[in-house]
């Protein structure tokens, strides 16, 4: 399938996600957790039913985390397993899909409460916001996965043979890669432009204008949960991180591992 042509694929099942708008409501118009945040996540969840079971059933009651975690779980699910009809990928095992979109959930939730750390420890006002972001900032690799299967593949092999990014692999393969799709979900959804952005530039901060720091702290957590899911170390080729900013953060090493450790056991001691 040719790039124009897998993209416009993408977008297309993109467009048939789940659009819940209620959610873009704990959020003012000024793109902030709303000071009355219970109050509109009660009403969100009155409004779609759908919702309000997810997140009864997603952990730690009515929260703007869970209200997120739950819509993120739900569209997850939708892309694990679905009719090989839909499929390009018709050769695709359901069973390694849903073991694909697992790992990469469990990912996300563990990248989501590690930039939530980080906010908090370099003074990031909106900490709600670093974690929805950092729940997200993979989104795009549920689609990937679930729709173009046997091109990522392909992708990933190229990424274990030359020790490349996987996102580097995705643009010259692709001509646009899984963070670009995941901003497109996230978009849909209504959420605000600084948690677009942090998606869509997790690899790239540098690109970032709308709010440079939650960029930078998607960035700097994701590296930080590969090193010690991946045991890949901070210089690694496969997730490179932007020097400059553990320079601008000024965090020590030792509590940066500190902060992926306890981003990773709070989501371990969630699933028990």
């Amino acid at each position: 399938m040719a790039n124009s042509e897998l993209a416009n694929f993408l977008l297309s099942k993109v467009d048939q996600l789940p659009a819940v708008a209620s959610l873009a409501n704990l959020w003012t118009s000024d793109g902030k957790v709303a000071p009355d945040v219970m109050d509109r996540i009660s009403v969100a969840v009155q409004s779609d039913p759908a919702l309000a079971s997810q997140v009864m059933t997603a952990g730690g009651g009515a929260s703007v985390q869970s209200a997120v975690m739950a819509l993120g779980l739900k569209t997850v699910e939708s892309l694990m397993v679905a009719k090989a009809a839909e499929d390009t990928a018709t050769s695709i095992n359901p069973e390694t899909l849903q073991l694909m979109q697992g790992n990469l959930w469990r990912h996300s939730k563990i990248v989501g409460f590690c930039c939530q750390l980080l906010a908090k420890e370099v003074g990031y006002p909106n900490t709600n916001d670093a974690f929805v972001a950092g729940l997200f900032h993979d989104i795009g690799k549920a689609v990937l996965n679930r729709y173009a299967f046997e091109e990522i593949n392909a992708v990933l092999r190229v990424t274990s043979a030359k020790a490349k990014a996987l996102f580097t692999a995705e643009d010259e393969a692709f001509g646009f890669n899984h963070s670009y799709i995941g901003a497109k979900i996230v978009a849909r959804w209504n959420l605000p432009d600084q948690i677009r952005e942090a998606v869509e530039f997790h690899h790239t901060p540098e690109k970032a204008t709308v709010d440079v720091q939650i960029t930078e702290i998607v960035h700097l957590g994701n590296v930080l949960v590969n090193w010690i899911q991946m045991k890949l170390g901070l210089k690694s080729n496969f997730y490179p991180l932007r020097p400059y900013i553990l320079d601008k953060f000024n965090i020590p090493t030792e509590r940066l591992r500190q902060i992926a450790e306890e981003a990773n056991e709070i989501v371990q001691s969630t699933a028990k």
